[in-house]
């Protein structure tokens, strides 16, 4: 069985796949522009609209293109992610293009990149961090 689903390639000249894992993984190949911004937002829209992930992660390795309509749909993804408490993760795979854009728009800081998925996956939410900290400090208490 494969690890992926919920494939939305329509013509355009981006593809935006679903693993079937926890956290959700969005894998964006293609261009993303201001032709092909949709795909992604109705994707995200339906993670976000089921019992919400505590992290959702957006795989950019496999972009071709990042415009400025792009940019802007990563930082509203940010923003309606956070409000639903949901963390967002960027994967740019050291992706030439990815790291050129996020870097000359000057919005990379804004987000929590990772180099893989991987590593994306390992990173263990700081909520779940606190709440493993504090249960070893009361147990040595």
């Amino acid at each position: 069985m494969s690890m992926f689903s919920g494939e939305y390639s329509p013509p355009g000249g981006l593809r935006v796949i679903r693993a079937n894992r926890n956290p959700p993984v969005l894998a964006l190949s293609g261009e993303l522009d201001l032709a092909t911004v949709q795909r992604p937002v109705d994707a995200v829209v339906a993670v976000l609209t089921q019992p919400a992930p505590e992290v959702l992660v957006l795989d950019l390795t496999g972009l071709a293109f990042l415009g400025a309509a792009g940019i802007r749909t990563l930082l509203a993804t940010q923003d309606h992610a956070s409000a639903r408490g949901v963390g967002l993760r960027i994967v740019t795979g050291g992706n030439p293009v990815v790291e050129r854009y996020l870097s000359v728009a000057g919005v990379r800081p804004v987000f929590d990149v990772y180099p893989d998925v991987p590593s994306a996956l390992a990173v263990v939410d700081k909520g779940s961090f606190l709440d493993v900290a504090e249960g070893a400090w009361t147990e040595n208490s």
